[in-house]
């Protein structure tokens, strides 16, 4: 019978130069692993929010986007395209052993929970998990909310779309990503 631990080493995601990672590597240290899916309204209205995510984290935790499907389902919606380098990618094995389903979700991975802990789904329920009280009242949240409607605005102009009231199709370069890189396995 095989034990937790060894199907926690079973479980891998990939990025998108097809390297592997085990589930186990994300436990330390603990690490919030988001799932999106590239048919997913939500998760694309998530990126820009998600993107601000790794300065609001909590001391101590990391934060991972992992993409259910391959790289090239996500590279042609404009939503997730400044994650697909970031992205790890799941054949549907961790989301489902997590039970990240339906998406957008996310589960926190530590030592006590090797699988996860009582998944969050949607924006809000997410939100609560990665963010800290206080953060979009912070400085760097608020200078990042003006900076991605600015440049949403731009491009809306460039493109010739006609802006979308909830913010679904709009996209932004800034801030600036940092996902911090695991150990090569």
């Amino acid at each position: 019978m095989a034990t937790l631990t060894h199907v926690t080493h079973e479980l891998t995601l990939r990025n998108v130069r097809g390297e592997q990672i085990a589930l186990s590597d994300f436990q330390d240290p603990p690490t919030v692993l988001v799932f999106f899916t590239p048919t997913c309204d939500a998760c694309r209205a998530m990126t820009e929010r998600f993107r601000a995510w790794p300065n609001a984290l909590p001391e101590g935790v990391d934060l991972q986007p992992v993409f259910v499907g391959q790289p090239s389902d996500f590279n042609s919606t404009i939503e997730f395209v400044p994650l697909v380098e970031h992205a790890w990618y799941d054949d549907g094995s961790v989301s489902s052993a997590v039970s990240a389903n339906p998406s957008p979700a996310a589960v926190l991975i530590d030592k006590e929970h090797p699988t996860g802990d009582q998944p969050a789904y949607g924006m809000q329920q997410i939100e609560q998990l990665v963010v800290r009280p206080g953060f979009w009242q912070e400085p760097i949240a608020q200078e990042a909310a003006q900076q991605w409607k600015a440049e949403a605005g731009a491009r809306l102009m460039e493109s010739g779309r006609k802006a979308d009231p909830y913010g679904v199709r709009t996209f932004s370069t800034a801030p600036k990503i940092s996902f911090r890189n695991r150990p090569e396995r």
